[in-house]
């Protein structure tokens, strides 16, 4: 059996392993109870970008351990790597990032200029720190809330992404 939203093979049981879509029970043609076709070459060998790029992505990680004895002494060693091997077309197709947000530093620099400003013109500063601390609050608010519903639009919109097998055109559906 095959799972309609993503094309996995030998899909059994209420959802699909690969992709987590509710399965419906009845065996499908791969890609095919999708009804999608390349708007290109009219081919309905396509697949969902987000199955290529899974495929196409490795994660490996390791560890190595080893004793040495020789004329001059002894020794221990460790060595720990890890990494990610991916395919041409897996690197393309990279989800969107998590945006991080680096405007902390510049905003605790601003702080600290402008309770500088107030105490050279001998203000309050208890209440410049409360007024500073919010002004820093309220745009790590903003800046985070825009980032977050840019890197929601941007992965969902990633979500959509088919490519045909055939001739390489990548569309959203």
């Amino acid at each position: 059996m095959f799972c309609s939203e993503c094309g996995a093979k030998d899909v059994s049981g209420s959802y699909c392993n690969s992709c987590g879509a509710k399965l419906n029970g009845t065996p499908a043609k791969p890609n095919s109870s999708a009804g999608l076709e390349c708007s290109k070459c009219g081919s309905n060998d396509v697949a969902k970008a987000s199955m290529l790029y899974k495929s196409g992505t490795l994660d490996t990680k390791s560890t190595t351990k080893g004793i040495g004895l020789s004329s001059s002494g002894f020794g221990f060693g460790l060595a720990k790597s890890k990494g990610k091997h991916q395919s041409l077309l897996a690197k393309e197709l990279n989800p969107p990032t998590v945006p991080r947000i680096a405007w902390i530093p510049a905003y605790g620099l601003l702080c600290v200029f402008l309770y500088f400003i107030a105490k050279a013109s001998n203000k309050d500063i208890s209440v410049f720190l409360w007024n500073s601390f919010l002004v820093v609050a309220a745009l790590e608010l903003i800046v985070f809330v825009g980032n977050f519903i840019s890197y929601t639009h941007k992965m969902g919109h990633w979500k959509k992404r088919w490519i045909c097998n055939r001739c390489g055109t990548m569309f959203s559906v």
